[in-house]
């Protein structure tokens, strides 16, 4: 199959009874979506109107030559039931969750994420036309400086709208056992009522070509595990930003995303874990760090992470399993409900399969 109908199937199956209830996944008629647990308790933590959590900023002129301001990125994801399954058996005790051992996936697993971005359509063409939501965003004084982190909040909802859609399953297929995929907006497409459809594939990556290193990249060799849009390759260069590709030489990251790293390395550093690793930033330039074969448990000096254990690609179950640990290292230490008090609380359940 095709990476364009591939990405197609996927993208119709997420939207479908999504679409039509605005992403509110728990009126889905057609079937089950659940939100992942504890996205809420953190500086980062879910916003109270949609439940977005504060992302990675977009520094001025990445994007575009005319993206003068930072911009605020807030996102969302969703797991369909095969998914929340995992979810379900790690936090089937809500009082003690079990995260002992290397955890996998179960094949039919689909999680897919809306990216939202505080840009304009003067700072960057591409977004004429996007959907939006009104959310709680971060302060920013300055246009130019982006907030570090979601700690503070408006007193006032801020229009943030769509610029990027996330999508990943399991195949067994792929080398890393995973497919990622990600969707632009693109306010470029003519002939597409419905804005949330206005869609432009970037790629898919379904390994991390490991053995491309620097040397191997600056001698002509190129991505076998990562195919990217031609189309939207040259709608790149027309924004004229500072990325100098969409990921990490010539893998696949979105408009969005940190160039210097890609989908598949950087969820690949999904896991729970007492040491220090190597920053998910960096991954793609070390080869023993991104083997196909498992989620990295390794730091960039090669040595094992003692007592880690793989999250399978998952950065929401790491996040939320962190988030809850550290808020029970809190209220051990008495100091209870503040981050309990954090607004946008979200419970996700063990589906009935």
């Amino acid at each position: 199959m095709e990476p364009e109908e591939y990405a197609r199937l996927v993208k119709e199956y997420c939207w479908d009874g999504n679409r039509s209830t605005d992403f509110v996944v728990q009126n889905n008629p057609i079937r089950a979506w659940y939100h992942a647990p504890w996205m809420h308790a953190s500086t980062n933590g879910r916003e109270p109107l949609k439940g977005l959590t504060f992302e990675r900023p977009t520094p001025p002129l990445e994007l575009a030559s005319q993206q003068t301001h930072a911009l605020q990125n807030w996102a969302i994801g969703f797991y369909n039931a095969p998914g929340a399954s995992l979810f379900g058996h790690v936090w089937n005790d809500p009082n003690n969750p079990n995260w002992a051992e290397d955890l996998k996936f179960p094949d039919g697993t689909c999680v897919f994420k809306l990216l939202m971005t505080t840009a304009s359509n003067e700072q960057v063409f591409t977004m004429k036309g996007s959907p939006g939501w009104p959310a709680v965003i971060a302060p920013q004084p300055d246009p130019c400086i982006a907030p570090i982190n979601g700690a503070k909040r408006n007193s006032h909802a801020s229009l943030v709208r769509l610029i990027q859609v996330d999508w990943a399953v399991v195949d067994w297929r792929a080398p890393i056992r995973w497919v990622f995929g990600t969707f632009m907006y693109d306010g470029t497409l003519k002939g597409v009522e419905d804005p949330w459809n206005r869609l432009s594939l970037v790629g898919v990556q379904w390994g991390n070509d490991p053995i491309l290193d620097q040397a191997a990249y600056d001698a002509g060799r190129r991505p076998v595990e990562s195919w990217l849009n031609p189309q939207v390759e040259a709608l790149r260069k027309r924004l004229g930003g500072r990325r100098l590709g969409w990921g990490f030489n010539g893998r696949l990251n979105g408009p969005a995303d940190n160039f210097i790293s890609a989908c598949g390395s950087c969820h690949s550093f999904a896991q729970r874990n007492p040491g220090p690793l190597a920053r998910a930033g960096r991954v793609v330039q070390n080869k023993r760090i991104i083997q196909n074969e498992r989620p990295a448990t390794t730091r960039l000096d090669g040595t094992n992470v003692q007592g880690a254990v793989s999250g399978d690609y998952s950065m929401q179950l790491m996040k939320g399993f962190d988030n809850y640990e550290n808020w029970l290292a809190k209220q051990t230490s008495k100091e209870k409900n503040v981050l309990l008090s954090l607004p946008g609380r979200r419970v996700v359940f063990k589906p009935k399969l």
